[in-house]
């Protein structure tokens, strides 16, 4: 997270309680839905309004910056059954409201969620698992999180990789729909999703579920790293398919 990002605090923290109060309060999963955007909508402004007064620069809030804080603003109010709210609207709410900004804050929700549940697992001194943690997670690490390498939108022949959320059972077509509306394309049919591992690429499938993939690398990257060894480059990568005559 950027070092000069405040989280929410005091009035704005009660204002984002009272409207996950809100979501909790009511039966109907849209309802719901909108309740947890609306207290999205508070924290962006909260954060771009003490950043302003600190005389910082223009608010990018990415979702490296953004987990963090929500899961900090999660801890402060204690909203203790986030995670049956989000399997509530997961379950209920219409799959044509998680493609664009409500999956994006749904899938944000749960895994601030399984952040929290691992930071408050217990784990006893002295035991393997203690010892073989060698690294914390990255957010592209969770579930919910897709870390890909997208053409750069300021330099036509440069690439960025950017942390974007995906929903438990995303597929390859739904994860470049998501990525082609967030970086304005109108020619999707030309693009499609790659797995890249140790600079050899391959396209997925349209059908196929990345989280799958990312999960099994994240096993053999922390299993590596046991055995001393140097975990392999692997990461999902937007770009053109590749040219063919007709």
């Amino acid at each position: 997270m950027q070092d000069n990002l405040i989280p929410p605090q005091g009035p704005s923290l009660d204002h984002i309680k009272g409207k996950l109060n809100k979501m909790q309060a009511t039966h109907s999963p849209l309802c719901k839905l909108e309740h947890l955007l609306a207290a999205v909508d508070i924290i962006y402004q909260s954060v771009k309004d003490l950043k302003t007064e600190v005389g910082g620069e223009d608010l990018v809030l990415g979702a490296d910056d953004f987990l963090p804080i929500f899961i900090y603003v999660l801890s402060q109010v204690h909203f203790r059954h986030a995670e049956i709210e989000a399997e509530y609207m997961w379950g209920l709410l219409d799959p044509s409201l998680l493609t664009g900004e409500g999956g994006y804050y749904l899938t944000t929700l749960s895994s601030a969620v399984m952040v929290l549940k691992q930071i408050h697992e217990p784990t006893h001194a002295g035991s393997k698992k203690m010892r073989r943690m060698t690294r914390l997670p990255h957010i592209g690490d969770l579930q919910g999180y897709m870390r890909v390498r997208l053409p750069d939108q300021m330099n036509v022949d440069a690439t960025v990789f950017k942390t974007l959320p995906i929903g438990p059972s995303m597929t390859v077509r739904d994860a470049c729909q998501l990525i082609a509306q967030k970086l304005s394309i109108n020619n999707l049919e030309n693009f499609t999703l790659y797995k890249v591992v140790d600079n050899r690429e391959s396209i997925l499938d349209d059908d196929f579920q990345p989280q799958h993939l990312k999960m099994e690398w994240v096993l053999l990257d922390l299993e590596a790293e046991r055995e001393g060894q140097t975990p392999v480059e692997r990461y999902f990568a937007f770009k053109r398919k590749p040219f063919t005559d007709l």
